[in-house]
Formats: structure tokens, C-alpha cells, sequence
């Protein structure tokens, strides 16, 4: 057999100097597997064409394998179909070149594809990407293969391994390859053709064909942040990318070195995105650039050669570019020294997500990122340095800066992005005295000179083009109502919510008294837990805004006639669990005591009619947030939700004050008992009042079959059934009781949500999500982002 040592020894030197060795060893005789990453193109590919090379010299076929994983940072519908776009047009270049492509969706087959192909494989060929989670899972896959195994710098013009230090200053990065750089500008690359298509083994997984998919709904099958909507005007794929590349060069290039700073002359070329997951070849940019000659194409290859790869150089010298120390040294210091320094604007992580900072100019710049995945690089600068002061630390700064950016931007993540988002806080800087306040000796950028120099009446009807004027309705303000409105809302949607109730909840609503202000009830949600990533982000964030709190009560188990005693965080609103509906309800037109009995579908729309006979409409579009018996009947007939018909249980809630406490050496009890479910002390809640308040939930089997008895006959069957169970007497001087009819899904469907596009209707609700407050929220971000995603 060959080995890996002897083949890297025959490629020519513009190829062998790309290639850096993970692993080598023999080569056995089977197939070269590529896997492609961050070089999602068949044109001017330095990674395919060393695959296609080697595997023409061992005369065994290649084959291509591009998985897309739900575990990659910041997964979302908006990543997913710029990536999907892309695959589909490198299906087609691959298809036309004869070389075998699988492409593998990781949210639709569990199947470690990888990891078999790899084992199965004579050498494995991937992108030389230095960002963290790519080396991680290339670590990871070496450490489970014997195959040997190479990376090749398929992203810059001057390679990563030509530098031996960690450059920190532009000037420098310039000045000392500028020869070695000039000699390869111009550079042509030409693809070999593959020689060998010979069958490959049986593969692992079933390949998909993306030219005949409708990628939104394998989006709609993927576990991943369904509240980041795909960009409208930003397709992905190599297509786009040189269609907005010619644009740029045959009319703006010239141009370009005194329009690129300022974002309403859209003077820039707008290919971040095409860069960073290689739909383009920064070879083919730089070439065509440098052939335009004059000022303009100078200040872009300056951009693209040296700001750009400076970038990719410093990422790749420094092992975690997600910490403090990563920063210059006299960066770290000045920053840790002004962290003491009180901030008097701190904001929450939640509302600079949704562009709610006290800023005007901040905001627009943060509705470009959360609107359009894009920022334009001056105001980037601006916005990078302005978020340092309503931040806690350096540190969150930083943690901030990159979840902001990575989360939104199609760029983010890439090498490039570390580099300009820590440039902020002084990277590639040099110190500026003397120091001020929060930022010591980093560069202050002046916002209100920003501000002056910037038409911002114009820049926000440019964030804000593109928006979806045309009226959705939802009915129902819970949980799952309110997250799909409020994340089609902050994607410029114009929403209207219809509720029966008196406010906003459902069964997160909290029992109060106008004449009692103590009398504070969390009768419907006990509490909140997590077991989902994407809703654990969001609990945690309304915990930084103070709208829920942990809580740690000593928790009793009772199992057949004994206590099991056991602890664990959860979360409670604050003050009270209604809290939550209410914060999200905030800035969204919710018309509360409207219950609408029926709904027609007509040619202008959606029209719901009220109880009191009151029409409200025509609306595009109709989305039903209701318990699914009310659901089925209020759907027209020619409409069904797929799967089997779900129903819900009752459960009742029993309200109770003591004059004493009550001994039981626990703050809440969890029964497995024919009548009790939940029994929690609601005073050991944070902010709640001192009062020896006790709320009782029922189990829904038993509710069912006291359904339709007048509740306040059930108050002392349940006071005894307590008494007997816990050996201790119940005896409230104050209580109520509250029916909930449609409390707990039996076998709920784990289809997400339901949307028809052909009528424009849609149905969310933790029924058809697992169950659980978790599951309303995840089904209406689903739903949300299967309107989106059309």
C-alpha cells in the first residue's frame, strides 16, 4: 500500500504547501474521501483538487461527503438554507464533473455517516478552517480512524502555514509578505479531471437529492433555532455569490475606496458570506480585482489580502479566540483594569438580541444583523465598541460580541468575524491614552460622530426593506402564541393576537386578588425547566432580564406510602409565573376577552368572528394556538392536522391558606397518587409573599372523572385525600378551586407545528411539540419559522 508520506511527496508545490497532516499512514486501497466543509464550490478548490489528484494517482474513485450537523454553533433556519443553497448548486457542479457527492442532513438520519466513511476510506481530505468547533470535530473524527488523514487551506491567497508567528498589527502582516503575496495574485488554478469513477461501496446513509427537495421543510425536520428566518435578498450557493461578485466589479469596484464607509452608498461588495463558507473562490476575487487596477480595487485587495487573511493567519496561531486571552497584552490589562468601573446602563442579553437598547444608531445596526444577517463593517465597529458599556465585564463583552454576530450573520464564525469583532476591544491595535473610563486605553469610537456622519432616516428604510406589511392573526396567547408572534414581529411582521381570556398566559397564569394583595397563585404552570438547548438559551436570558428567578425547593417524592427527599433548580417568574406571558406579550397588539367561534377562509384572507357575532379580518394569514379539541372543531373540514387525534385532560388546582405552616420538612411534594399530583409551598418561591400559601394540582386522570362536578364539592375530598397521604391535618382558612379543562396532552404529537401553505393556516401549541411549557415555546419558534422560511 502506499502511504500518505509518499503521495503528499508527489503534489506540486503550490498544493503541498496547503496540506498539513492530521494523520498519515498506509493508504488502503477503497476510495479518497473528501469531506467538504467550508469549500462549498468545484471551482478554483485547492481541497478538491488534491482529492481529485490523489485519487487519480491511486486509481481508486473519489467521493465528496458534505454532512450538514444540527450541532454546530448557533444552528438556525437562516445558516441551514444558505448552506442547503449552496450544496444544491455544488451537487450540480459535482454532477456535471463526473464526481460522486453525498450530502447528508443530520436532522433527518442519525446515522454517524462520518465516522463509517472515514474507517471505510483510504485518506480523508477536509478544509484547513481554523475556528474552534471545526477543529474539535476534526480532532474528534482523527481520534476515531486509523485513516490517514489531511487538511488543505482552501481560504487564502498567502496559506496559514507560510506564517510562523502570531501576527497583531496590519501594518506588519503586509510589509513582510508582500512579494510572496504579489507572486500569487494572479495565479490560475485548474482543476485535473477526475480519472476513476469506478462503483464506490455501499454507502451509509441514502443520499438526498437537493436539485428535487423542498429545503424548507428538511429545514422544518431539524432540531435547530427555528426564530432565525432565512435572508430573502441572500441566497446561497456559488450562483448568487458570483452573480453579486460580477455586479460589484463591473459597476462599484472603482469606486469602492471612498464609498466602502459609509453603508447607505452601498459601496461594498457584500461577499462575506460567499467567503466564509467558500460558495466562492477568494482566488478568482483577488485575480479579477487586481486586473481592474486603480484605487478602488487597491482598497479591496487591501481588505481581502491583508485584513481578511490577517485574520485567518492570527485565528490560526491562537488556540481559542473566544477569551480574554486572546487579546493583546496591554489590551487584557487595560480592560481588566476598568472592570471594576460601574456601568449605569447594563442591558439584558435578550433586548439587545432584539435591537431594545437605549441607542437609536445601535439598534438599526443591530435590525441589519437580526434582519439580514449582514452589518456593514464601519458601523460594525461602532456597534462592537458601543456594547462594551452596558455590559458587565471584558469578558461578557466578548461572550457577547461573538454570540450577537455568530448568531445572526451568515459570516459569523469565521475567522474574519473574530478578527474584526475583537478589533473592537483592541485587537490589531495599538493602545490609545490617555484612558478612559470602561475602555482604558482601546480606541473609542465616537457614536455621536457617527451618528452626525450618517444619514440614519435613510440607513433604517434600507434595514427595514423588505418587510412583510401583510397581517397575520393568531388566536390564543400563550406561551406558543405569543413566541410566534413576538419572533415574526421583530422580523418586521405585522401581528394581531385574539385571546378569550383577560390577559395574556393561558396555563402560565397566575390566580391574584384585587382585595387581597398576598393572595398570589401559581395555579396553572408550577414552574419552568429546560431539557432543550434552544429553550434553555431562552430561559437563561430571562433570567438575566430578571423575569424569572431560580428556584431550589427541597422537593419530596412520594411513591407508596414513602418520602424520597431530593433537590434541583428550577425557575419561577418573578414576581409571579404570569410574568413570562407578560414579558413576551410586550409590544404586541394582543386584544384580550375576544373568543373566536369561527373562522372562514375567503379570497381576500382569513376572517374570525367573535362570540358577541363581530367579524375581524380579512387577515393573509391564520395561526391557531388552541387545545386541540377546541382546535378540531373550530378547523374547517377540508383542513387536518396530520397524525393521530390528540385529546387533553383536565386537571384542577386547589388554592389553600393556613394560619400555621405546615411541618413537612419539604417546600414541594410530587405524588404518584390516585388524586394528588403536585403540592408546593408557593411563599418559598422568590418574591412571593411571606404567607403560608399551598397550591394543589390534581392528577388529570382523576379530574377526568370529577370533570363536570361542581369544583367546590371536589375541595374537601381533595383536603382529605392531602390529610390522609401526609399524616397531617389540611384544614385552609381561605381557599379556591380552578378547573382547568384542557390542561395536559395524552400522547401529544412531536411533529413541531402544522402550517398549510396553500390556505395560509397553522397550528402551534405544546400538543404537538412533547408536551410542557418547553414545547409551546419550541412550537410556536417552529411555526414561526416555517412562515418564514417559505
Amino acid at each position: 500500500m502506499t502511504h500518505s508520506s509518499e503521495l503528499l511527496s508527489t503534489l506540486e508545490d503550490k498544493y503541498r504547501e496547503r496540506v498539513r497532516i492530521i494523520k498519515n499512514g498506509p493508504c488502503r486501497s477503497s476510495f479518497i474521501l473528501y469531506w467538504m466543509c467550508t469549500a462549498m464550490r468545484s471551482d478554483e478548490n485547492p481541497a478538491l483538487d488534491i482529492a481529485i489528484y490523489t485519487a487519480n494517482r491511486l486509481s481508486i474513485p473519489l467521493l465528496v461527503y458534505q454532512g450538514l450537523s444540527n450541532r454546530y454553533p448557533f444552528a438556525s433556519d437562516r445558516h441551514h438554507m444558505f448552506i442547503l443553497e449552496g450544496a444544491r448548486d455544488v451537487q450540480q457542479q459535482l454532477a456535471k464533473k463526473g464526481i460522486p457527492y453525498i450530502f447528508h442532513l443530520e436532522g433527518t438520519s442519525r446515522v454517524p455517516a462520518l465516522k463509517i466513511l472515514a474507517n471505510m476510506s483510504s485518506l480523508i481530505i477536509t478544509e484547513d478552517m481554523p475556528i474552534p468547533h471545526l477543529r474539535s470535530w476534526t480532532q474528534k473524527l482523527s481520534q476515531n480512524t486509523e485513516t490517514p488523514f489531511w487538511k488543505v487551506d482552501s481560504a487564502c491567497i498567502l496559506p496559514m502555514s507560510v506564517s510562523n508567528q502570531r501576527y497583531e498589527r496590519a501594518f506588519r502582516f503586509r510589509d513582510d509578505f508582500t512579494t510572496n503575496r504579489n507572486n500569487r495574485i494572479l495565479q490560475e488554478w485548474l482543476s485535473p479531471t477526475l480519472e476513476h469513477t469506478t462503483p464506490l461501496p455501499t454507502l451509509p446513509v441514502a443520499p438526498i437529492d437537493l436539485q428535487s427537495a423542498i429545503l424548507s421543510n428538511l429545514i422544518a425536520q431539524c432540531p435547530i433555532d427555528h426564530t432565525i428566518p432565512p435572508v430573502q435578498d441572500t441566497r446561497g450557493g456559488s450562483k448568487a455569490g458570483y452573480q453579486r461578485w460580477k455586479k460589484f466589479i463591473l459597476h462599484s469596484i472603482e469606486a469602492y475606496h471612498y464609498k466602502r464607509n459609509d453603508p447607505n452608498a452601498h459601496g461594498s461588495s457584500r461577499m462575506s458570506a460567499y467567503l466564509h463558507y467558500g460558495q466562492v473562490s477568494p482566488f478568482r476575487l483577488a485575480r479579477e480585482a487586481a486586473r481592474k487596477k486603480g484605487k478602488g480595487a487597491e482598497k479591496y485587495l487591501d481588505e481581502l489580502l491583508i485584513w481578511r487573511e490577517l485574520s485567518y493567519h492570527w485565528c490560526d496561531k491562537t488556540p481559542n479566540p473566544t477569551r480574554l486571552s486572546a487579546l493583546p497584552q496591554w489590551a487584557q490589562i487595560t480592560l481588566s483594569q476598568q472592570s471594576s468601573t460601574v456601568r449605569l446602563q447594563q442591558q439584558p442579553w435578550e433586548s439587545l438580541l432584539r435591537a431594545k437598547s437605549p441607542n437609536h444608531l445601535w439598534n438599526l445596526a443591530q435590525q441589519s444583523l437580526l434582519r439580514h444577517g449582514e452589518l456593514h463593517n464601519n458601523l460594525r465597529m461602532t456597534w462592537g465598541k458601543m456594547l462594551h458599556q452596558w455590559t458587565e465585564s471584558p469578558e461578557q463583552t466578548i461572550r457577547w460580541l461573538l454570540d450577537l454576530n455568530n448568531r445572526l450573520a451568515l459570516d459569523g464564525r469565521d475567522p474574519s468575524s473574530y478578527g474584526g469583532l475583537l478589533w473592537c476591544l483592541g485587537l490589531f491595535d495599538r493602545p490609545f491614552p490617555p484612558s478612559k473610563k470602561i475602555y482604558g486605553t482601546v480606541r473609542v469610537r465616537d457614536e455621536k460622530a457617527h451618528r452626525g456622519r450618517l444619514n440614519q432616516e435613510r440607513y433604517m428604510q434600507h434595514v427595514r426593506r423588505n418587510e412583510n406589511t401583510s397581517s397575520t392573526a393568531i388566536v390564543g396567547a400563550g406561551i406558543s402564541g405569543l413566541t410566534c408572534a413576538r419572533t415574526l414581529i421583530d422580523q418586521g411582521h405585522n401581528v394581531k393576537i385574539f385571546d378569550k381570556a383577560r390577559g395574556p398566559g393561558g396555563r402560565t397564569s397566575t390566580r391574584i386578588s384585587r382585595q387581597d394583595e398576598d393572595w398570589i397563585f401559581d395555579h396553572g404552570l408550577p414552574f419552568i425547566q429546560f431539557t432543550d438547548p434552544r429553550f434553555e438559551l431562552w430561559v437563561k436570558a430571562w433570567k438575566n432580564a430578571d423575569v424569572i428567578r431560580s428556584w431550589n425547593p427541597k422537593i419530596k417524592l412520594w411513591k407508596k406510602d414513602s418520602l424520597l427527599t431530593t433537590e434541583r433548580t428550577l425557575y419561577v417568574g418573578n414576581p409571579k409565573n404570569s410574568s413570562v406571558a407578560e414579558h413576551l406579550a410586550s409590544e404586541i397588539n394582543v386584544q384580550t376577552q375576544e373568543r373566536i367561534v369561527q373562522i372562514r377562509y375567503t379570497k381576500q384572507g382569513w376572517i374570525l368572528t367573535n362570540q358577541h357575532k363581530n367579524e375581524h379580518g380579512p387577515f393573509l394569514r391564520l395561526i391557531l394556538t388552541l387545545p386541540p379539541e377546541q382546535l378540531y372543531e373550530l378547523l374547517p373540514n377540508r383542513l387536518s392536522i396530520p397524525g393521530h387525534k390528540v385529546h387533553s385532560h383536565p386537571q384542577h388546582a386547589l388554592m389553600m391558606r393556613f394560619t400555621q405552616p405546615l411541618h413537612l420538612e419539604a417546600e414541594a411534594i410530587q405524588f404518584q397518587h390516585h388524586s394528588l399530583y403536585w403540592f408546593c409551598k408557593e411563599s418559598s418561591k422568590p418574591t412571593r409573599p411571606p404567607e403560608h400559601q399551598w397550591t394543589l394540582l390534581t392528577q388529570p386522570s382523576w379530574s377526568s372523572k370529577h370533570l363536570e362536578e361542581d369544583p367546590k364539592s371536589l375541595v374537601d375530598i381533595l383536603c382529605t385525600d392531602l390529610s390522609n397521604t401526609l399524616q397531617t391535618p389540611i384544614e385552609p382558612v381561605q381557599h379556591q378551586i380552578h378547573r382547568w379543562r384542557y390542561a395536559q396532552a395524552d400522547n401529544p404529537l412531536q411533529i413541531g407545528s402544522w402550517w398549510n401553505e396553500e390556505y395560509q393556516i397553522g397550528a402551534c401549541g405544546d400538543w404537538l411539540h412533547g408536551g410542557s411549557i418547553e414545547g409551546a415555546f419550541l412550537s410556536g419558534a417552529h411555526l414561526a419559522g416555517r412562515l418564514m422560511t417559505q
